[in-house]
């Protein structure tokens, strides 16, 4: 099965271990209102209110969790009240306080009920309301690992300890942890990295030469990068190393276009006035020329499969400024040869202008053709706001679908989109994994592989199919689930792709811990290929119309280079 979470994944990772200040002032008043609503409810005449507790990792004894770190090592303990006939205005107001803090932190909105978690005070809030209408809400902190099983609404309890050891390997020397978490990645990669023919150094060498620098790390800070470092060198996007370290940035992003870095958003009223402007070429960071900074301090760092995806990650968004929150940043820009010095604080709590943006956006363009912008597959209520658009669409003539810097997520939202788009079937992509028998090795017998040919996503029932022309735009920020889309309707013929080649990696990966509480891995484990025998993964999906930005058609122009293309495209001109 074939889920692209590793953005949420990411998300999940991260702690409070080395800042302990990681919430916004703002997450820290949306926690407390949250709290204020859950301590309201427990008290309303009618309510039932008992206490759980869950501790563990899967087991054939729950089908999933709703929200789960590690080995969710360590018990998750709260009380999960029960409101039977709950007043729909009670409900709506819950679903708003969720969705206020979507746009803070990662939060799972769906249409039954939504969650998420803070790190600073290590408690989890969610609610799920059943057909029958009654509201059931659950507050729970943790210990260590968060664990909360798929179904909290009916489960007291949950014991399936993963590991016994992992108390012991947190009480070991941190000179021990790092070099075990060096010894359990190196592993890792050797036993599950579908790609491992493609490495081209010598991965055993590799890591000799890393635990010299493991051993001269002062802190898990220091242990955390240079894993990731290492990982790095395998050039796999679906392949890295996440952690607990609260790493922030300016509040400004960049973006690369003819080599040049120029400041993209500015999400900082002060930085406004100070004179920011979008559009100014970032010359410098931290007195060094800009493509050099990010070049040494941000690329090696970056898990790619293809180099524009490595440089895209470096130098569009704000990787450039990212560092432990609270430390100083130093920017110079230029603009019409004046230079401007300013110095920024890492910190998201000064990005007062940032906008809060729907996932899934849709409007009618000129000469009644669609433009249906989808910025992520990762969010849980994909479906249904695609539902709530989807009349609107099947209006157009023909429709632009926007995937640029769709970093992806969960590839069954862009199925159920790719279902309206058919009227009869669209072919998947073929997968393999490589397998290893010891016995066939003890006998010479090189590994096999297994194979899975693509299946079949047919058209949905009881829905009027849209069957008229598609564009698809997509470059390098085009990534994972957002690749397995444009690869099916490409490969299909159901659309063609206009932009830059896409981030060209998929594959779902094989998660693990490698330092308790600190430092997590993800490893490819399933080589894709797209239908029509496409081979992305590594290059990049390539578009059938080729269309590189420019300063000005970014920056100053009314549509982009690629969207302007797209409606040529469309219009027959």
């Amino acid at each position: 099965m074939k889920h692209r979470l590793l953005c949420l994944f990411l998300f999940l990772a991260v702690s409070a271990a080395f800042c302990p200040s990681f919430m916004t002032a703002r997450e820290r008043g949306l926690e407390k209102t949250l709290q204020r609503y859950y301590k309201t409810l427990c008290k309303t005449p009618g309510a039932r209110v008992d206490a759980v507790e869950y501790t563990g990792g899967f087991s054939s004894e729950i089908i999933g969790f709703c929200w789960q770190r590690g080995d969710g090592d360590g018990w998750t303990r709260g009380k999960r009240l029960c409101l039977a006939d709950a007043d729909s205005s009670v409900i709506d107001s819950l679903l708003h306080q969720f969705q206020r803090i979507q746009h803070e932190q990662y939060t799972s909105i769906k249409d039954n009920g939504c969650a998420t978690y803070f790190e600073d005070s290590r408690t989890f809030y969610g609610y799920t309301v059943e057909d029958d209408g009654t509201l059931y809400m659950l507050c729970a902190t943790t210990e260590n690992e968060i664990c909360v099983p798929v179904d909290w609404t009916t489960r007291n309890r949950y014991c399936h300890p993963v590991r016994s050891a992992a108390r012991h390997f947190r009480s070991l020397p941190k000179r021990t942890q790092h070099l075990l978490a060096l010894s359990r990645l190196w592993a890792a990669v050797r036993r599950n990295f579908v790609f491992m023919d493609r490495v081209t150094m010598n991965w055993d060498s590799l890591y000799a030469a890393y635990i010299p620098a493991m051993e001269r790390a002062r802190n898990d800070y220091e242990a955390l990068r240079i894993l990731q470092r290492m990982v790095a060198q395998v050039n796999d996007g679906h392949t890295f190393v996440y952690g607990s370290v609260n790493l922030q940035s300016a509040p400004f992003t960049t973006v690369m276009l003819g080599g040049k870095v120029y400041v993209d958003e500015v999400l900082s009223s002060a930085l406004l006035q100070r004179g920011m402007k979008r559009g100014m070429e970032v010359v410098a960071i931290d007195g060094k020329e800009v493509v050099s900074w990010g070049s040494e301090h941000v690329m090696p760092y970056v898990a790619a499969s293809t180099p524009q995806w490595r440089q895209y990650k470096t130098f569009c968004g704000d990787a450039l400024t990212e560092r432990q929150a609270g430390e100083k940043v130093k920017v110079t820009l230029q603009e019409d040869g004046k230079m401007l010095n300013l110095t920024c604080t890492a910190s998201r709590e000064e990005a007062d202008l940032r906008k809060e943006e729907p996932t899934v956006a849709y409007r009618l363009l000129d000469d009644s053709i669609g433009y249906l912008r989808i910025r992520n597959f990762m969010d849980s209520d994909i479906p249904s706001a695609f539902d709530r658009l989807y009349p609107q669409i099947l209006q157009s003539r023909a429709l632009v679908i926007d995937l640029r810097g769709n970093g992806g997520g969960n590839s069954n939202n862009g199925d159920y989109i790719l279902q309206h788009l058919t009227a009869d079937s669209l072919r998947c992509a073929s997968w393999s994994s490589p397998t290893y028998v010891p016995a066939l090795a003890s006998w010479g017998i090189r590994p096999d592989a297994y194979r899975m040919d693509g299946r079949c996503l047919y058209g949905k029932d009881n829905i009027t199919p849209y069957t008229r022309l598609i564009v698809v735009l997509v470059n390098s920020g085009t990534f994972s689930a957002a690749e397995d889309f444009s690869a099916i309707l490409q490969g299909n013929g159901r659309a063609r792709l206009v932009g830059e080649p896409s981030g060209g990696s998929t594959g779902n990966g094989v998660r693990l811990t490698l330092q308790e509480g600190v430092a997590w891995a993800n490893i490819c484990s399933k080589h894709d290929v797209g239908p029509g025998d496409n081979h992305f993964v590594g290059r990049g999906l390539l578009p059938d119309i080729a269309v590189e930005e420019t300063f000005d058609s970014y920056f100053r122009a009314p549509q982009s280079a690629a969207l302007a293309s797209a409606l040529r495209l469309l219009q027959g001109k």
